[in-house]
Formats: structure tokens, sequence, C-alpha cells
């Protein structure tokens, strides 16, 4: 039953952050205007590596055991994962702006 409990906790601390992203960032990338949209990329990205951080982190602090100082530090070594994430999204969106922009579905 462990298993289960487990498998359910880690697909929303994956998924949620995904779906809160794409609810908070997707009119900035939609936009026509080419920096907002690269902005809105880079905080989506960053955005849903961080939630999904803050989410395991405080898995862990709920648990009761005394894992805080690991929750602690889970959420400083995804600080740079972030970063990258941030700069990986806004280059990936900028060039399915330039290819594929339909993809994206950016109001013309």
């Amino acid at each position: 039953m462990q298993a289960y409990t487990t498998l359910g906790v880690n697909t929303f601390n994956m998924a949620a952050p995904a779906v809160i992203a794409y609810y908070l960032f997707s009119p900035l990338v939609k936009t026509d205007h080419h920096l907002l949209a690269v902005i809105g990329g880079v905080a989506a990205g960053v955005t849903g590596v961080g939630v999904g951080a803050v989410l395991v982190a405080l898995c862990l602090l709920t648990t009761g055991e005394g894992f805080g100082n690991m929750a602690k530090v889970i959420v400083v070594a995804h600080i740079p994962v972030m970063l990258i994430e941030g700069a990986i999204t806004a280059f990936c969106l900028i060039f399915l702006r330039k290819v594929k922009p339909e993809i994206l579905e950016v109001r013309r």
C-alpha cells in the first residue's frame, strides 16, 4: 500500500507545477511580443522546477521524521536547476517561435 501512496504523491509533485506554470505563463508565451514571450518562458521553466522542489520539501516536512534539513537541501540544490531550466525553456521557445509558431498558438 505504501508504494501506491508514494506513487500518487510523486505524480502530483511532478505534474502540478507544470499545470500551474502553464496557466500562469501561457498568456505571456502566446503573445506576439517577443521579449514578453521569452520572459514568460523563463518564468514557466523556473516555476515548474521551483514549485516541484517546494512540494517535495513540504512532503518531507509533513512526515514528522526529522527531514527538515533534507527539505532545505532539496530546495537549495534545485536553485541551479531552476536557472538552467529557465534558460533551456527560453532557447526552445525562441527556436519554436522562429520555426513553427503555430505550435505555441502565438496570436498574430
